[in-house]
């Protein structure tokens, strides 16, 4: 939108103040049973020809930067697929997101949800990542960018020696060699041939407070974890809604298992500091014993403009990781926390809390995909949630072969809600 924030607030709260579940919000008749008012996922409803209308329209000049696309005109959350032109749907909302992560944006449209980092952060973000990393804060803000990428550069393990000694284990320094692993209460080597070495927090897995639905809980987390992890037990203590989305695409590191997916939560919603964070690939796996209770993944750093945890490893050495999208960073006497930078603005600094005494042969709860990118991802039409596509019903666009070709959904709701939409659109 090319309105201020602010303004744009405005005029939403008070659009959803001052019109009833009657008015279109894009034409703002009552709306009667002649024009088929529709509810969209979102749960904002609007006239059937309005609605399609409007997906059907091209993005607006102001609105064509990279990472912009089609989103409810009141919450700003992404618009159904279905609503979508076919060629658009097929070649360019079906691919551009990495894993499916931030689907559910219902923050700043302009900024592209595939990008994260200290380059896209507001100027007091800035300030404060500057003042806990380089203890800086005055300068102009290309100075401070400036010094912060130096420092990150300057502290990268990439070639940083041969190695560091951790007790009788020699941890690699370079990049491609080591992985912070914040849930692990060992740290181990994977792999036979130039192994990978998970490092674990010395003083034991790492967990943070976070409140669902007003109660808090402990969730660890874990940045080699592809989406976010929730146990049975939290699922029935909160009656989160669940999707009965499978898949048998998920690996665990550790000899390259398998770890079964049985559902996906609707949307986890939760509270970190003073920051609503929602993730919608949080997924429930069959063996119940693997995480106890959430275990946050990199959907969770990804659901950040940036995050940076820094967790001691050694003495007085710590590793800093933002979840694998910077190289991370090997400095002494840093802060053991998590600095969280929400898309919105906001800022959340957190201490970790380290789980102690735990049996040694505790397992590394990492959840990965096969290697080289080979997993094929369905967007489902009506959520929009990208998952892969053995667990996802799909449909043809007039019969077409390959992945690129059809529709997916989650399941037999989705795709009945989502038909009320397609009735009449010939080709789709």
């Amino acid at each position: 939108s090319w309105l201020p924030k602010t303004i744009r607030e405005e005029v939403q709260n008070t659009n959803q103040t001052h019109t009833s579940e009657t008015t279109c919000l894009i034409c703002l008749d009552e709306m009667e049973p002649a024009s088929d008012p529709v509810t969209l996922y979102c749960g904002h409803r609007f006239c059937l020809d309005c609605i399609r209308k409007y997906g059907e329209a091209p993005i607006n000049d102001h609105n064509s930067l990279k990472g912009s696309d089609k989103r409810c005109p009141t919450c700003r959350r992404l618009l159904c697929g279905d609503l979508l032109p076919t060629e658009y749907n097929k070649n360019y909302r079906s691919r551009r997101y990495h894993f499916g992560i931030d689907r559910h944006d219902a923050t700043e449209p302009m900024l592209p949800m595939v990008h994260r980092g200290p380059h896209l952060l507001s100027d007091e973000q800035l300030r404060f990542e500057c003042k806990a990393m380089i203890g800086k804060t005055e300068g102009t803000r290309e100075d401070l960018l400036e010094e912060l990428l130096a420092a990150m550069e300057k502290y990268a393990t990439m070639g940083q020696g041969d190695g560091l000694h951790v007790g009788d284990k020699i941890i690699p320094t370079r990049e491609e060699d080591l992985r912070i692993e914040l849930a692990a209460s060992t740290t181990l080597a994977v792999g036979t041939e130039n192994p990978t070495m998970y490092v674990a927090p010395m003083r034991g897995p790492v967990v943070l407070p976070i409140e669902i639905k007003g109660v808090s809980i402990l969730a660890s987390i874990s940045p080699n974890s592809v989406f976010t992890v929730v146990s049975p037990s939290i699922v029935d203590t909160f009656n989160l809604k669940t999707k009965p989305i499978s898949s048998s695409q998920f690996r665990s590191p550790v000899g390259g298992r398998p770890v079964p997916v049985s559902a996906v939560v609707d949307e986890l919603k939760f509270l970190l500091g003073n920051v609503e964070i929602c993730l919608n690939n949080a997924f429930i796996l069959r063996d119940s014993n693997v995480v106890r209770s959430i275990q946050l993944g990199m959907d969770f750093f990804e659901s950040a403009i940036w995050a940076r945890c820094s967790a001691r490893i050694a003495g007085g050495m710590f590793v800093v990781t933002d979840g694998g999208y910077n190289k991370h960073m090997l400095m002494k006497y840093q802060a053991d926390e998590i600095r969280y930078y929400s898309r919105d603005g906001k800022i959340c600094q957190l201490p970790f809390i380290h789980v102690t005494h735990l049996d040694e042969t505790h397992t590394m709860p990492v959840i990965s995909l096969p290697d080289g990118h080979s997993t094929k991802f369905g967007e489902c039409q009506w959520c929009c949630r990208y998952f892969p596509c053995d667990g996802m019903l799909k449909c043809p666009y007039n019969g077409g072969p390959t992945a690129r070709e059809y529709r997916y959904y989650c399941d037999e709701e989705c795709k009945t809600k989502a038909m009320v939409l397609c009735a009449g659109f010939g080709d789709v």
